[in-house]
Protein backbone atom coordinates (compact mmCIF):
# COMPACT_ATOMS: atom_id res chain seq x y z
CA UNK A 1 0.00 0.00 0.00
CA UNK A 2 1.35 3.38 -0.97
CA UNK A 3 0.74 6.35 1.31
CA UNK A 4 0.94 9.95 0.09
CA UNK A 5 4.00 12.09 0.78
CA UNK A 6 3.85 14.47 3.72
CA UNK A 7 3.48 18.05 2.38
CA UNK A 8 5.82 19.36 5.11
CA UNK A 9 8.78 16.96 5.18
CA UNK A 10 8.12 14.98 1.93
CA UNK A 11 8.44 11.56 3.61
CA UNK A 12 5.99 8.76 2.93
CA UNK A 13 7.61 6.02 5.00
CA UNK A 14 6.33 7.46 8.29
CA UNK A 15 2.80 8.34 7.11
CA UNK A 16 -0.11 6.49 8.74
CA UNK A 17 -3.90 6.74 8.42
CA UNK A 18 -5.48 8.95 11.09
CA UNK A 19 -9.24 8.69 10.56
CA UNK A 20 -11.60 10.84 8.53
CA UNK A 21 -12.21 14.57 8.55
CA UNK A 22 -15.63 16.29 8.53
CA UNK A 23 -16.00 16.01 4.76
CA UNK A 24 -15.40 12.24 5.07
CA UNK A 25 -12.03 12.19 3.27
CA UNK A 26 -9.07 10.19 4.55
CA UNK A 27 -6.77 11.99 6.96
CA UNK A 28 -3.11 11.05 7.47
CA UNK A 29 -0.48 11.72 10.13
CA UNK A 30 3.24 11.96 9.53
CA UNK A 31 5.12 10.34 12.38
CA UNK A 32 8.36 12.09 11.40
CA UNK A 33 7.13 15.72 11.72
CA UNK A 34 3.91 14.97 13.73
CA UNK A 35 1.61 16.84 11.31
CA UNK A 36 -1.85 15.87 10.11
CA UNK A 37 -2.89 16.40 6.49
CA UNK A 38 -5.49 15.50 3.89
CA UNK A 39 -3.96 14.82 0.46
CA UNK A 40 -7.11 15.61 -1.58
CA UNK A 41 -9.45 17.75 0.53
CA UNK A 42 -13.05 18.35 -0.47
CA UNK A 43 -14.42 21.89 -0.08
CA UNK A 44 -16.76 22.46 2.85
CA UNK A 45 -19.89 24.57 2.70
CA UNK A 46 -22.48 24.96 -0.02
CA UNK A 47 -22.27 25.43 -3.75
CA UNK A 48 -22.79 29.14 -4.56
CA UNK A 49 -24.36 28.31 -7.94
CA UNK A 50 -28.16 28.48 -7.88
CA UNK A 51 -30.12 25.27 -8.31
CA UNK A 52 -32.43 25.37 -11.32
Amino acid sequence: MSHPNCPTCQHNHYVIKAGLNRSRTQRYRCQDCARYFTPQPKPLGYDPRPVS
